[in-house]
């Protein structure tokens, strides 16, 4: 990209601007330039390499996969826990070789073996604590409830560390969503503590987790915040929804203050993803209030449109708060 320098210099030259506002110019763009470390990588066009290192992950998962697979039961206790720990150690050191890159696509393809990283992680710790409690002559979960849920709990805590590890070397876009991911993994392992699978436990702690991370986001706590405020928005309203199907309904109004709360934020910070998903989530928690408790006396096709026209309804109340969010954009821009 040129320097603004370059072109106020032309548009001088040229007799376009005079020399008070070609520095207002300067002035302005220099207080708001954002640092070579902050610019998102991802603003930057993908690669050839970047497409062959995605690619070389995906492959080396698959073949983890498919290597499991087939040899699981003629493999010995060690070679089950080896099998998964060397490909997470490996895509874990291809990170760190990576991040340091000055080329933008390998450093995101470094993000991306970091997140490949922490999937495989929770993989080893599985197999080691399911080697630990089950042995070699046990189903994958033969140790009982208590073994699953023990299980799910040392995962889910143990992968959640693991990323927020990562996130602090190295705070991506692509760390974010992979403590995002693990901390659905350790949700799961709250819903499943009871003797019965609670989704009301998992909807209260996503719930409290999605405000908890968006607060720190805003505060400049948890960054990148862009991908704080969408996995975390997503995960507070995924999680709340669940529990709307066969909770109390104070469950199904929960849905809509996450969504509500979420859509707000957006308004307040002019950030259309959270306008998105805060209009997303407001009308699919309508449109499954309408069929819960409204089919049977409406009937199913009324039901359907009622729930057409509130996503029609939806769609156009995004593009408007699309159109505005380019306004006052355009006007913040313009506010010397």
């Amino acid at each position: 990209m040129a320097n603004p320098q370059d072109h106020l210099s032309r548009w001088q030259t040229a007799g376009l601007l005079d020399p008070e506002t070609a520095a207002r110019i300067l002035a302005f763009e220099q207080a708001n330039a954002v640092a070579p470390s902050d610019t998102p990588t991802s603003r930057e066009r993908p690669t050839v390499i970047e497409a062959v290192v995605y690619l070389g992950l995906a492959v080396i998962a698959a073949g983890i996969i498919f290597l499991v697979g087939q040899n699981w039961q003629d493999l010995e206790s060690w070679a089950r826990i080896a099998v998964c720990l060397v490909p997470t150690l490996a895509t874990l050191a291809f990170g760190f070789a990576l991040r340091e890159n000055d080329q933008a696509s390998l450093r995101r393809g470094g993000e991306l073996a970091w997140f490949v990283s922490v999937a495989l992680f929770a993989v080893t710790v599985s197999v080691t604590v399911y080697v630990i409690l089950d042995g070699n002559d046990n189903g994958f979960f033969g140790g009982g409830n208590d073994d699953i849920r023990t299980l799910l709990l040392i995962v889910g805590t143990t992968t959640v560390a693991y990323a927020i590890a990562l996130w602090v070397i190295e705070p991506r876009d692509a760390q974010v969503a992979a403590i995002a991911g693990s901390t659905m993994i350790l949700l799961q392992a709250l819903g499943n503590w009871p003797d019965h699978y609670s989704t009301e436990l998992v909807a209260i702690a996503g719930f409290a987790v999605g405000v908890l991370a968006l607060f720190l986001a805003e505060a400049g706590l948890f960054t990148s915040r862009l991908a704080v405020r969408v996995t975390f928005s997503i995960l507070a309203i995924a999680s709340t929804y669940g529990a709307s199907f066969d909770s109390a309904i104070g469950f199904e109004f929960l849905v809509f203050a996450a969504s509500a709360g979420i859509l707000a934020l957006g308004v307040v910070r002019n950030a259309f993803a959270l306008v998105v998903l805060g209009i997303g989530g407001t009308f699919l928690a309508l449109v499954t209030f309408v069929f819960a408790h409204f089919s049977n006396s409406l009937g199913a096709p009324v039901a359907l449109i009622i729930s057409g026209a509130l996503v029609l309804l939806g769609v156009m109340l995004a593009v408007q708060a699309r159109s505005i969010t380019r306004t006052r954009t355009v006007l913040r821009s313009q506010t010397p």
